[in-house]
C-alpha cells in the first residue's frame, strides 16, 4: 500500500497534535505553574455510550507566563464514562483549569515492525470525522477551578 489515504492523514493529524501538546509540555512547563482540577464525564454518539474512546483536552487559556499547559486524557469505559489524567512530565488527576479543544477518536493503529510506511489498523475510527479533528473541532469545555464530573459530550453522526 503507498501514499497516503484521507482516513490516514487525519489520524497522523490527531497524532501530531497530540504529539505537539506532548513536546510542549516536555520542553517549558513546569506543572506547578497551572491548576488542576479532577475531571469526569461522558460520550455519547447518537445517544449511545462510546467505549474504548480516547478524549484528549488540549488546553488552549494560558497562565500568565503565556503557557498553555500539558494535554490531559482519559479512555471511556462500557458506559462511555471517563477520568482525565495530565501527560508527562508530572501526571496529575484532571486536567488545567481553563478553556481546552476536546478531541475524540475510537482508532487504535500501530506501524507494522517490518514497513514503517504501513499502518496497521487495531480498532477502526468510529467517531465522525469533525470530532477527531484538532483544527475542525466544534468540542470545547471550560475546566472549572473545582471540577466535575458531568463534563459530558453528545456527539451526533450528521452535522446539522
Amino acid at each position: 500500500m503507498f501514499g497516503t489515504t484521507q482516513s490516514h492523514r487525519y489520524h497522523g493529524d490527531f497524532c501530531s497534535a497530540v504529539m505537539a501538546a506532548l513536546l510542549l509540555a516536555a520542553i517549558g512547563c513546569n506543572n506547578s505553574k497551572f491548576e488542576f482540577a479532577e475531571v469526569q464525564g461522558s460520550v455519547t454518539l447518537d445517544g449511545q455510550p462510546v467505549p474504548e474512546a480516547k478524549v484528549v483536552y488540549m488546553p488552549v487559556a494560558s497562565n500568565d507566563d503565556g503557557e498553555a499547559g500539558p494535554y490531559s486524557q482519559g479512555v471511556t469505559d462500557a458506559e462511555g464514562r471517563y477520568t482525565l489524567k495530565s501527560v508527562e512530565p508530572s501526571p496529575h488527576k484532571g486536567a488545567v483549569v481553563g478553556q481546552h479543544k476536546i478531541v475524540v477518536s475510537t482508532k487504535r493503529a500501530h506501524l507494522d515492525p517490518d514497513k514503517l510506511d504501513v499502518e496497521i489498523i487495531d480498532s477502526p475510527e468510529t467517531i465522525p470525522r469533525q470530532y477527531t479533528y484538532y483544527k475542525r473541532t466544534p468540542l470545547t469545555f471550560e475546566v472549572p477551578s473545582g471540577g466535575t464530573e458531568i463534563a459530558d459530550f453528545q456527539l451526533t453522526s450528521s452535522r446539522r
